[in-house]
């Protein structure tokens, strides 16, 4: 495609057309949606502008529990409210309504400790 490849790679970015018609699909959906994500090799809890649905939610990245971990700094991200760089996996305990979602996120590292914990909720 003569595109070079960059590391910070995204759906909104590399997909445009496609990213908007997901989003369209996910705007039709009754229930509050948060996105689950990974292959980034760090893991992160990101907002999620309520420009994109038409309310604010979340991006829960779990990643890397058994691959390789970049060194130095992960790319900037404006809507990170928290990340961790170590290998390490996401447990989400979650309660739902018709119109909201409460849950408690952790991020657990290879010798069980909390490496990070969020609780976040999204009403619709």
């Amino acid at each position: 495609s003569g595109k070079e490849k960059v590391l910070n790679e995204s759906f909104l970015g590399d997909h445009p057309i496609h990213f908007e018609k997901f989003l369209n699909e996910m705007k039709g959906v009754s229930a509050p949606v948060v996105f689950v994500s990974g292959d980034v090799h760090f893991s992160e809890v990101s907002s999620v502008a309520s420009s994109y649905l038409g309310y604010p939610t979340f991006e829960l990245t779990a990643s890397p529990f058994h691959s390789y971990i970049f060194g130095g700094k992960s790319w900037a991200n404006p809507n990170r409210l928290i990340e961790f760089k170590e290998h390490n996996f996401l447990v989400v305990d979650s309660e739902t309504q018709k119109d909201k979602i409460k849950a408690y996120v952790r991020s657990v590292g290879s010798e069980s400790d909390n490496l990070f914990e969020k609780e976040i909720q999204v009403s619709k």
